[in-house]
């Protein structure tokens, strides 16, 4: 059994550097490379910069990326996870035959457990990504949200999305491996597997390995979860894909 993970794509985000339309087209070709090469997909959170169901209403400028992910989910397992810009999934991600998990997922192996999650629940020191979870993530909040006009609120979560991101860029990431992790490791799993952080990088302990899949914003990086183990690859121009660890 061969499962890829991707998070952080947060498409319909612009960046100057890795323009939105770029990003796309080369997960699109990502998507295309390991369609005989592996037996399920797995989106850990963030897949959208903001992604938020009304009653009728889904946000537009997707439809590209929704429609890559329901085809590749014909023929194999598509898992999605909500990170703390897509949490709010309700209903028509499924309907794609897509599998929705609200914050985490767990994985088995070859009698392997693995937890996997988006990662802002499990740092502690992330104000920001948890008070997303408890103010936007509670079922008052949601009823609200649907009153606004969709334009208005999508309007709205980009502002708050923009200055989170600037918050967030601000901090210095001294030490990826949160103590979280090993909590979970020494728990009874044999791997940890998160993104949110935005920073490709795997580690062994004596618990257990740790695997943060990076993003596909500046790094294009992703997990693989086999038989044999954990992999962190980069995705390169042209469709190639480097291995960094294993």
């Amino acid at each position: 059994m061969k499962v890829y993970v991707v998070s952080d794509t947060h498409f319909g985000l612009e960046l100057q550097e890795h323009p939105d339309r770029e990003r796309r087209k080369l997960f699109f070709n990502f998507l295309e490379s390991i369609e005989s090469d592996s037996d399920a997909l797995v989106l850990l959170g963030d897949i959208f910069d903001f992604w938020f169901e009304y009653h009728h209403v889904i946000p537009s400028g997707y439809f590209d990326v929704l429609k890559a992910i329901s085809e590749f989910a014909r023929n194999r397992r598509v898992v999605f996870v909500g990170g703390n810009h897509d949490m709010w999934a309700n209903g028509f991600i499924e309907s794609l035959g897509i599998e929705v998990y609200p914050c985490e997922f767990e994985l088995e192996i070859k009698g392997r457990k693995i937890f996997m999650a988006h990662g802002d629940v499990l740092r502690k020191t992330d104000l920001g990504g948890r008070l997303t979870r408890i103010v936007m993530g509670n079922r008052v909040s949601k009823l609200l949200y649907k009153i606004l006009h969709p334009d208005l609120g999508v309007a709205l979560a980009k502002f708050v999305s923009k200055r989170s991101r600037v918050r967030s860029l601000r901090q210095e990431l001294k030490n990826p491996v949160n103590p979280s992790v090993i909590e979970i490791l020494k728990d009874g799993y044999d791997a940890v597997v998160h993104g949110h952080i935005h920073y490709p990088y795997i580690q062994e302990f004596e618990e257990g390995i740790f695997l943060s899949t990076g993003d596909w914003l500046w790094h294009f990086t992703y997990g693989i979860v086999d038989e044999k183990g954990l992999t962190l690859a980069y995705f390169l121009e042209g469709g190639k894909t480097s291995i960094a660890w294993i």
